[in-house]
């Protein structure tokens, strides 16, 4: 049987750089969504000190509802995009997992390295 070390070691680095990716994207939208939370408590604490009447009071808390509210609904669009992103990863990597079974079902010489193939298919679905 042919070396698959050169597919697997690509396979490996591909999926090693797609969840990297996948961290550093959940760190840089918790930081937003944090910096967005962080100014407008810091909004809503300078307009609660400001306030000289329980009506203005009232308001500032208004403003921060409201604040909150578009944030979330800023955030459930993203999410949407996320979902797709994350769905689309989802088909990749099994893409690259069959065609990498494919391969070794391709350059297989006898029953059992077929045989070993199938296997390797097993296990890897198992993990999943």
């Amino acid at each position: 049987m042919k070396s698959l070390l050169p597919i697997t070691t690509i396979i490996l680095v591909s999926m090693t750089t797609l969840l990297a990716e996948d961290i550093s994207q959940k760190i840089e939208n918790e930081s937003f969504v944090y910096n967005q939370k962080i100014k407008i408590l810091q909004e809503a604490d300078k307009c609660i000190k400001n306030a000289d009447s329980q009506v203005e009071y009232k308001e500032c808390k208004s403003q921060e509802k409201e604040a909150k509210k578009a944030l979330k609904s800023k955030r459930k669009n993203v999410s949407i995009s996320e979902a797709k992103e994350k769905a689309l990863s989802k088909i990749d990597k099994r893409i690259t997992k069959l065609l990498s079974t494919k391969k070794c079902i391709e350059q297989a010489d006898t029953k059992e390295e077929l045989k070993a193939c199938k296997k390797d298919k097993s296990k890897k679905s198992k993990k999943d």
